[in-house]
Order: C-alpha cells, then sequence, then structure tokens
C-alpha cells in the first residue's frame, strides 16, 4: 500500500508544475494553470489600471544626479524585473503607460508589486502574482532626488530640455517646461516629505530660476 501511494505521489509532481523549457537568458515561467498563458502574462505585465507617475517623455529622459540615465537597466538596482514579453521595451514589469500619443504617462499596476524571481544556481524561475522582491521606497526617494536636482541644475536642464522638446527648444519653451516639472515636483515632494522616514529625506535645493 505505501508502495503505491508512493507511486501515485511521484506520477503526480510534474501535473501542472513542469515549467516550459526556458529561452537562453531569460527565466523560466512556472506553469500556473491552462488558464495562465502567455498572452495573459503579457497583459498582467503591462495593462494600464490609471495610474499617472510621470509623463513618460520626462521619465525617459531624468537622469540621477551622477549624470546616469534614472531608467539604466530598466531600474533593476530596485530590484524591478525585466518584461520578457515585451523584449524592446525599457520599461520594467508593472511599469504601464497610459494617454494619447502627445501626453503619454507612465504608471504602475499590480504586477511591478507582484511579480516574483528566484535564482537557483544559473537557472532564474519567474513566478507571475508572487511578491515581488522590491524597494518602492528607495524608488520614489531616488525620483524625488533626480527631480529635485534637476531643477536645481540649469545646464542639467537644459539637457533634459532638448531631450523632452526635442531640436533647439526656445527659451519660453524651457521656461513654460520648467514650470510643468516645478508643478509637478511641488505636491510630489511634498508628498515624500510628509511620507518617508527622516532617514530617507535629502537635503537638497529645490527649484531655481532659468
Amino acid at each position: 500500500m505505501k508502495r503505491l501511494l508512493l507511486a501515485a505521489a511521484v506520477a503526480l509532481l510534474p501535473f501542472g508544475c513542469a515549467p516550459p523549457p526556458p529561452q537562453p537568458g531569460q527565466p523560466v515561467t512556472l506553469d500556473q494553470g491552462p488558464y495562465w498563458s502567455g498572452l495573459t502574462r503579457a497583459a498582467y505585465y503591462t495593462v494600464d489600471q490609471g495610474s499617472r507617475l510621470m509623463p513618460l517623455d520626462w521619465f525617459r529622459a531624468l537622469k540621477r544626479p551622477d549624470g546616469s540615465s534614472f531608467l539604466a537597466g530598466r531600474l533593476a538596482r530596485y530590484g524591478y524585473l525585466r518584461n520578457y514579453e515585451a523584449p524592446t521595451s525599457d520599461l520594467p514589469v508593472g511599469f504601464t503607460t497610459n494617454g494619447p500619443d502627445n501626453d503619454k504617462w507612465v504608471g504602475m499596476n499590480c504586477a511591478a508589486c507582484h511579480t516574483r524571481q528566484i535564482d537557483v544556481g544559473k537557472t532564474s524561475y519567474r513566478i507571475d502574482g508572487g511578491p515581488a522582491i522590491s524597494d518602492f521606497q528607495a524608488f520614489l526617494t531616488d525620483l524625488d532626488t533626480s527631480v529635485a536636482h534637476l531643477l536645481a541644475d540649469p545646464g542639467m536642464f537644459q539637457t533634459f530640455a532638448v531631450d523632452v522638446l526635442g531640436g533647439h527648444p526656445s527659451d519660453g519653451d524651457m521656461r513654460k517646461l520648467h514650470d510643468d516639472v516645478q508643478a509637478w515636483f511641488t505636491p510630489y515632494d511634498l508628498l515624500m516629505q510628509k511620507a518617508l522616514p527622516a532617514t530617507m529625506k535629502k537635503k537638497c535645493i529645490y527649484s531655481m530660476a532659468l
């Protein structure tokens, strides 16, 4: 009887658990049943849920105080994961876009905080719906710091304006962009100052005159 039960248990192990063969350089996606397909996963990673964090062109043009791109490495430094379902995208899993082409925003959905990846030896396993290992607080703090530095550094802001506006923006266009960024930053920075622990708050000059 024990042997029969053991044989039955072994026979059931692969059922519903065997991952598909991994592609080179990509994580193994765990089998989560017949109703969870590649198309479902792709939608889960990118579906818009109404979040509007920042204009997308600002997000892509933004640099950290050291001059490196804020989006470098698809934000892997905070634990966010590459979206292999959209291999050409510079946004990680759970970062979404919404709005018309001339006013597109970046936001986040549930997948940013609920997609887990575990590395075992040389193999990575992707678990959709699992708790992410990411530092959302550091992401928010660094975004605040980077925009504060942008507003305080005329040279960095000029580079940012060229990247956002294209060509050779006029002084008037740059002033308007500066005003728009400042208008975005003021409530966001206030929220960060009130919401984050004192040890996470930075000392920075928040605005400049163009």
